[in-house]
């Protein structure tokens, strides 16, 4: 076992209730559900109605109620009393850790050499506990649920030498799960998450039926729920190294958060699903070194890699483990998830295309496995998700020429226009990169204009995030190098924006608006407009304080704005 976990758990000790509190108050607890179970058994056989309990039982049960709504006060005054402070950092319902301890979590895990995995869970169907039984109700299925959580995670630290489980109640019925190991392990979270899905499941569903309920009772947005009790979603980021900053350890959490709301949207379509259960478990417990090994040891290039991701720098081995990916056939099964998966599948294969097309080696076989079609369908009826991760795909695969006309030729052009417009803003920005690398082919700028392409990138200048910015910059740099989209793309009222990113763009946004103004002011209108704006005095600054790239540009374009002098061709950003 490395140190590092070694100290991590030594951590953890210190910090956990004093087992004389954690003894007195899980006895407190299970009197105050006792009570509840009674008084559940009574309105049960009271056919759910509390109206038809007597006036004593009703009493009881406002009682017991109260007990559970005091429980929070009452761990608080035991924590008190024995000075724990501690306490703080447990929820009082559950006696999980609660999301005080979150913070506490990451600055324990930030910059040692450990591996992290979140995950996020919450239940499915609860506001239908709450509205049919009660809250105190939705109370005692919280509890259910945090007892399972708590004796799986027991269990399983029990069987792991390499390997940690720290689970959280957030709030509500939202439950996290810290998955924290030493470099080079593996762990079957997949199996380890789906085991609990189910356990927890089958515990709700032993209290909670929702076929004893009045049909309309179980309604969900007008719709009938088809499910026969609650349960609950799960979903996991990917694995990432501790040797970072504490908010970059907070991405995983929020990866995890993306991934459960994809998971609920799969879940609902169910007819009687036990849980939305959607984990992307650590690469390491599916591809280990040795599998590598084996696929490539007749290969001598295939040794140098996974020579390469053993020994190599950072860069190195994350470039090794995709060409590896991309070796072991794992394009065509990809591209078949385009078509057939389910919108979840859809977005992961995405994903995962996108990062295999990163690398230059695999941009022709993707294409070649047929890949491009079904991104393009993905970019037209995807999830936004989807669509964010179709563009992303086709950005990188569109850096290959054959693949521009490619991209263009299976319809994309038209969808990549409408996601500037309609799409998220990771969306737009993917849109506007697809479109500048498609623009730098001739042949792609006047199809591009026809498609109405040229207003939402003008737009995006002034409305879009900085990325965005640089990318409908770019595309229009490219597309102003056709003479008949010089006067579409000023008609467009381009001109002030990029003259206004001279100034306040980006240094990427500043070569990128340069470039553009200088194609646009070969037309006398575009040049007139251009020094109204105030073009020359922002490339005359730009020329001696801009990048080295943007300082070139801004050159020519003061060049061609000074009275007298014209500049050479207009140019494309490629």
């Amino acid at each position: 076992m490395s140190r590092a976990l070694d100290d991590f758990r030594a951590e953890l000790a210190r910090l956990c209730l004093s087992k004389g509190l954690e003894r007195d108050f899980k006895a407190s607890i299970q009197r105050t559900l006792h009570n509840l179970r009674l008084s559940s058994e009574q309105l049960r056989q009271a056919g759910g109605n509390r109206q038809k309990l007597t006036v004593e039982f009703q009493t009881e049960w406002q009682k017991r109620e109260a007990d559970l709504a005091i429980l929070d006060a009452k761990f608080v005054a035991a924590a008190k009393k024995r000075l724990e402070l501690n306490g703080i950092l447990y929820d009082p319902l559950t006696l999980l850790r609660c999301k005080a301890f979150y913070g506490e979590l990451l600055e324990m895990l930030s910059g040692k050499p450990l591996v992290l995995t979140m995950a996020s869970a919450d239940l499915d169907h609860f506001k239908v506990v709450n509205d049919c039984w009660s809250h105190a109700h939705g109370d005692f299925a919280i509890i259910q649920v945090a007892e399972v959580i708590a004796e799986q995670c027991e269990a399983w630290n029990s069987q792991q030498r390499e390997a940690l489980c720290v689970p959280f109640r957030f709030g509500g019925d939202e439950f996290v799960f810290a998955f924290v190991a030493q470099e080079g392990a593996s762990a079957d979270l997949r199996g380890f998450l789906d085991t609990l899905r189910s356990l927890v499941v089958a515990r709700l569903r032993e209290v909670f039926d929702f076929r004893k309920l009045p049909r309309e009772q179980c309604r969900r947005d007008g719709e009938e729920i088809k499910a026969r009790g609650p349960a609950i979603s799960i979903a996991a980021s990917d694995s990432g190294s501790c040797e970072v900053a504490i908010w970059e350890l907070h991405q995983l959490y929020l990866q995890a958060e993306k991934f459960l709301e994809a998971a609920k949207l799969e879940f609902r379509k169910g007819e009687d699903p036990k849980g939305g259960v959607q984990v992307q478990a650590d690469r390491a417990a599916h591809l280990r070194l040795p599998e590598l090994r084996k696929l490539t040891d007749d290969d001598r290039h295939g040794a140098m890699l996974v020579e390469l991701l053993s020994h190599g720098t950072p860069v190195g081995q994350e470039n090794a483990a995709v060409a590896l990916v991309a070796r072991s056939g794992a394009i065509p099964p990809l591209v078949e998830l385009l078509s057939h998966g389910t919108p979840v599948a859809q977005e992961r294969a995405a994903l995962a295309l996108s990062n295999l097309a990163a690398n230059n080696a695999n941009q022709v076989p993707i294409a070649v496995a047929g890949a491009i079609p079904p991104l393009v369908e993905l970019l037209r009826g995807g999830t936004p998700t989807g669509q964010e991760n179709a563009a992303l795909a086709l950005s990188n695969l569109a850096v290959n020429d054959t693949n521009k006309l490619s991209i263009a030729g299976a319809g994309g052009i038209p969808p990549l226009v409408e996601l500037l417009t309609r799409g998220t803003l990771v969306g737009q920005e993917e849109a506007a990169a697809v479109l500048l690398s498609l623009a730098a082919n001739v042949g792609n700028q006047l199809p591009i204009a026809s498609a109405g392409g040229i207003p939402p990138l003008v737009e995006l200048l002034t409305r879009g995030t900085p990325v965005a910015q640089e990318n409908a910059a770019g595309a229009l740099w490219n597309l102003a190098a056709n003479d008949e989209n010089e006067a579409e793309i000023a008609r467009a009222g381009a001109v002030r924006p990029l003259v206004e990113l001279l100034t306040h763009g980006t240094s990427v946004a500043q070569e990128r608006a340069a470039g553009a103004l200088w194609n646009l002011t070969f037309r006398p209108e575009n040049l007139a407009e251009a020094k109204t704006a105030g073009a020359l005095a922002a490339a005359a600054e730009l020329s001696v304080s801009g990048s080295p790239t943007a300082q070139e540009e801004a050159k020519k374009l003061v060049s061609q704005l000074q009275p007298g002098r014209r500049g050479a061709d207009s140019t494309s950003f490629a």
